[in-house]
């Protein structure tokens, strides 16, 4: 079994997978109310039959402001959250972690203008991605095999936030794996509830190697 703890500038940067804002299916639709609401005004306004032409342009116009809306509220949320508490960073003492390994990763991240966590939540994943069929009877399954919580220590300085995440990966594995049809992916994961800014979420992958056994 190996522990580690952070280490100053020898420990390794991982960059934060997000999401950002909370769950991804609400930037998607967003997104994708978006562009539709671009590609169909788009197409009022470039018909060219000459009647009913200024009671397009505005339903086009109408439209394109509705379908806006929710990209744009997402972009604001983002460019707040940006500017409060900036990009955050997952610092390991090594590269890879071996299975059965117990020690502290440093979560770091900006803080102005008088942001301040309310509370935090840390945790350990193992994701697998499964692939199965082929052609248009290909599906995708995920499950989250391992989820543990890990303990969060606190230690808001005047513009930064510290978190020391103390964590253990089991020995029983399995470790990362990436190949075509089957992915395994272990990740720390924090739940930040925010004040001053909006909520936050971080993911950060974290590679994890079978032990090797000396002989």
């Amino acid at each position: 079994m190996s522990n580690g703890v952070f280490s100053g500038r020898s420990a390794i940067p991982r960059e934060d997978q997000g999401p950002v804002l909370g769950p991804g299916w609400w930037h998607a639709v967003a997104l994708t109310v978006f562009i539709a609401g671009v590609v169909l005004s788009g197409f009022l306004l470039l018909d060219k039959n000459p009647s009913n032409q200024a009671e397009r342009r505005q339903i086009a116009i109408a439209l394109f402001a509705i379908c806006s809306a929710p990209f744009a509220l997402t972009m604001i949320q983002l460019a707040r959250l940006r500017s409060k508490i900036g990009k955050a960073e997952l610092f390991l003492p090594h590269d890879s972690l071996p299975l059965g390994f117990r020690g502290t990763a440093t979560y770091l991240r900006p803080l102005r203008g008088g942001v301040a966590i309310r509370q935090l939540e840390a945790s350990l994943q193992c994701v697998e991605t499964l692939v199965k069929g082929k052609g248009k009877n290909e599906r995708t399954f995920t499950a989250i095999v391992y989820d543990e919580p890990a303990t969060a220590e606190t230690a808001s300085m005047m513009e930064q936030m510290r978190v020391q995440v103390s964590f253990r990966i089991p020995e029983s594995g399995p470790a990362t794996l990436h190949e075509d049809r089957l992915r395994i992916q272990w990740r720390i994961r924090l739940r930040l509830k925010m004040e001053g800014c909006p909520n936050t979420r971080s993911s950060f992958d974290v590679t994890v190697i079978p032990v090797v056994v000396k002989r």
